[in-house]
Parts: C-alpha cells; structure tokens; sequence
C-alpha cells in the first residue's frame, strides 16, 4: 500500500491570489536538490509554476484555515508519481489544545511515528475521563459539541439548542498550564427551548426547623437483680442536671454518650419486688412525671426540657451488641423491659429505650415554626426563543442614527472596521460618542418622585422656595440621586 499523508513545514503562507495556498517543504525530501531541479530561485519564483512546493488546501474556500509559518502540515499528492502535480495539504495535529496559537513542526511530531523523543505534553483529564482540574470546564468543546475554534480564546461552539459565540474564554493558553475558564467571557447565547418555566402565586408553607439546644435532663434506671426467676425485680430510677457543653447539646447527645462527668444528681427513688410489668409502668411513669414537671411522691420540676431518658451503663453493657459473656437469661430480661419503657408507647420504635424529649409530650430534638415563602415554578411543554449576550462592555450602534460614529484617520491606525474594531478605537471613537443605556424601572421610580413633589409641594409664601417635605410625604432629599444608580455606562447607544 502507498503512502498517502506526507509530513511538510509550512514556508510560507502568504498567497498572492488569496486562495489559502501554503508554501511548504517536505521533511522526507531534500528539497534543495528538488528546487535546483527546476531552477527555483527564492524571492524570484515564489508561488509561480516553477514552484514546486505550493499546495493547494483540502478544505474549500468557505472554510478558511491557514497553517502558520514552521507549524506542521499534512501533504497529500493525487499523483505519488508525479508529487508536483495535484498537491493538496491539510493542517496538521498539534500536541495539545493548548498550543492552538502557535505550535513548531518539530513539536508537533509528538502524536505521530516521529515523536518518540518528545516529552508528552499537559494531560487535561484523568484516565476516567474527569478534568484534573474542575476550572478548565467549558474552556473546550465537550465531546457533543461541534466547535469552530480560534488560534487564541475565542470560538463558536454549536450545541443541539444553542449556538455560543465567545472572547476571552480563558485568559491564557499555555502548554504547560491548565487553563482556567474566564467567567468574565463575552459572549453572544442564541438558544432555543422546547419548555419554558413560568412562575405561580407565592405560597406560605410551614417548616419545623431542628433548633440546637443544652439537654437539661437525664432519666437513667437500673435494675440490680436481672437475674432473679421470681419476677420480682428491684432497681432505682434516677433524674440527674447535665452541666452545659458541648457533648449535652441535643445534637450530640446519643443513647451511648458518656456523660459521668457531666451529670449531677438531683432526685432518685428505688423500688423492690416489682414484676416486669410493674417494673416498666415505674420507670415509664416517672418518665412522664418529668414530662409533666411533678414527679409523683418527688419534685416539682420547670425548665426540664429538653430532656432525655435511658438505661444507665450496666444495662447498656449488657445490650451492647456483640457481648459474649452476657448471661441470656439476663439479655431476656433487660431487652423486655428497655423494648417498652416509653414516653408514650402511641410514639412507635423511635420512643423505646432511648428518647430526647425536645418539649411536652414531644420525642425529638427541639424545633420552631419558620414560614417560608416560595413562588412555585411549572415547566410547560412549549416552544421559545432568545438571545443573551455578556460584556465588560456593550456598544449597540445604529449607521442611521442622529448621532453616527465616526473614526478619526490616524497614522497608528487604520480607521476601517471591516476587520473588527481595535481597542484604541474604541476608547477614543466609540466610547465618547455613544450614551448610557437607563434602567427603565429606575427610571420611572425616580419620575414618579419628582412627579409626586411637584404636585403637593407647598411655599411657605410667595416668591420663596418650597418646603423639603411635600404634603404626601415626598422630601426633596429623595429625588436626588446617584446617577450611576439610573444609568449603566457599560452598556452604550449611538
């Protein structure tokens, strides 16, 4: 099989006939040997039929693509035997898309049989295909995209629905960086929708938010004989004050915070000869005496909440989860009574055992009742259009308009735009001669003022300037503003 694609270096790009030709040497010939061959004489026969070396481009004129001078091209022959008849290149692979600006030939070999000994260039993403750095989104196509790219930080990139026109996408590129998207980019956003999201009438709902608290209380009871046959059980049930901090905070507090040092007793009853039932009804009735600030044949009690109530340590010893050494008949007994001690057993599995009673008659944490107002948003399946487009600054500029711009001839610079407008051009010509764009409701927030002023403003005589403060409330003060607050100078008309 022949050959096809030919490595070249670009020697010259500037076509006389404005055709995208280039003007290149072949790194797999010796070109002066070619050259002699036809007497070629530099700067004589450039670009003329004794020119070997001129190729045409591969993609049509529509598109235009002209490969810098030293970067790399692909050449291809119609005819491998006669080279210098047909010739076509097309631009060459670069290294990275970081070298878009400018990439030498040499350089460029690094992808191709020729690039062994070129060190690899900044990989963008991972081997799973996530950026290595987060920043460098959006600077490239993704891979849906279909882009037009630029040698510098502009491009236009084509989605399903939109077509993106950017400058200043990043502000740098360079080989050896990653390159950070530009949020201050300008850019022109034509997209359309097959939905469109329209707002409903706002609406108060009710929301419990959790609110962090010190749990002031600690119920904890014990049993001294689970091991009795007789059911007849003997034990204490104990209220303690918890001293504030950290680890009391009802978001901290847990069925197995060690709180010893943090706990002081305040009242404790004992009882003996109890079956399992009367044992649960005991604990489960002092429970609710602190519930209810009187506990019976104890203390009256206020400011107990949030409180929280649980077996003491031998018995969470014992139901601790993977203990081997614990007596089943004990586990039994202790697992009957923590399964029902309760608040309220009307509250389910999160009351047994363990509950952080955050106020009356409530298991939780404490909470309070916010209002939050929200505008409820509907996606409707219709279809619709528009147009965004961002700048540090924007001009719109009308050639029929009373106020045109002109551009003053300058030795530096050529007045003719069809090119693009230069930034000198634009501080010196465009800025100066065009206006403000106003903020349309400021505006006539600021009009109504004045309109208000006029019409109940009162003189204290004749000939005299009138009062500051007009009959319907309206000051003086308040119809003098800050221009800047009414005019955006950003945005500009001629």
């Amino acid at each position: 099989m022949s050959k096809v694609l030919y490595p070249g270096e670009v020697i010259n790009n500037n076509d006389p006939m404005f055709l995208g030709r280039i003007r290149a040497y072949p790194l797999d010939q010796n070109t002066k040997s070619v050259l002699d061959g036809f007497s070629f004489v530099e700067g004589r026969d450039d670009w003329s039929v004794k020119d070997p070396y001129v190729f045409l481009p591969l993609l049509p004129m529509f598109l235009s693509q002209t490969p810098q001078i030293g970067e790399r091209v692909s050449l291809i022959f119609g005819n491998d035997d006669r080279r210098f008849q047909d010739a076509y290149f097309v631009q060459g692979a670069f290294s990275s898309p970081m070298t878009l600006p400018f990439e030498s030939a040499p350089a460029a070999n690094k992808n191709t049989s020729l690039g062994y000994r070129i060190s690899q260039t900044l990989s963008l993403k991972n081997l799973d295909g996530s950026l290595k750095n987060t920043k460098t989104f959006g600077v490239f196509p993704e891979l849906k995209d279909v882009a037009l790219l630029g040698r510098g930080t502009a491009d236009i990139i084509v989605k399903p629905e939109t077509v993106l026109i950017r400058a200043g996408k990043t502000k740098s590129l360079s080989p050896n960086k990653y390159p950070i998207a530009n949020e201050q980019r300008s850019y022109l956003q034509v997209s359309s929708f097959n939905s469109k999201i329209t707002e409903r009438p706002p609406q108060d709902l009710i929301k419990l938010t959790e609110v962090q608290q010190q749990t002031k209380k600690l119920i904890e009871w014990n049993i001294y004989n689970l091991d009795n046959t007789q059911n007849a059980f003997t034990g204490d049930i104990s209220l303690f004050d918890l001293k504030p901090s950290n680890l009391t905070l009802t978001t901290n507090i847990k069925y197995d915070s060690q709180l010893e040092t943090s706990k002081f007793l305040q009242y404790s009853e004992q009882f003996q000869g109890l079956t399992l039932e009367e044992t649960i009804t005991a604990i489960n009735k002092f429970i609710n005496g602190v519930n209810n600030g009187k506990i019976e044949n104890g203390p009256v009690l206020s400011g107990q909440f949030p409180f929280v109530y649980r077996p003491n340590s031998n018995i969470r010893d014992i139901l601790k989860p993977g203990s081997t050494n614990v007596d089943p008949f004990i586990f039994s007994n202790a697992t009957n009574i923590f399964q029902k001690v309760s608040l309220n057993i009307g509250f389910g599995q999160k009351s047994f055992g363990f509950g952080l009673v955050g106020s009356k008659d409530k298991i939780g944490p404490p909470t309070q009742v916010d209002i939050e107002t929200i505008t409820p948003k509907v996606t409707e399946n219709t279809f619709g259009t528009f147009i965004f487009g961002a700048a540090d600054t924007i001009v719109f500029s009308s050639n029929k308009s009373n106020n045109p711009i002109s551009f003053s001839p300058k030795l530096s610079q050529n007045p003719n735009t069809m090119m693009g407008i230069s930034q000198s051009q634009l501080v010196d010509d465009v800025l100066p001669k065009t206006f403000s764009i106003a903020r349309g409701e400021r505006l006539i927030d600021y009009l109504k003022k004045i309109e208000l002023f006029l019409k109940f403003h009162v003189h204290p005589y004749h000939g005299m300037p009138p009062d500051s403060v007009s009959y319907d409330g309206t000051s003086k003060s308040s119809i003098f503003i800050d221009p800047s607050q009414i005019l955006n100078e950003n945005i500009r008309i001629n």
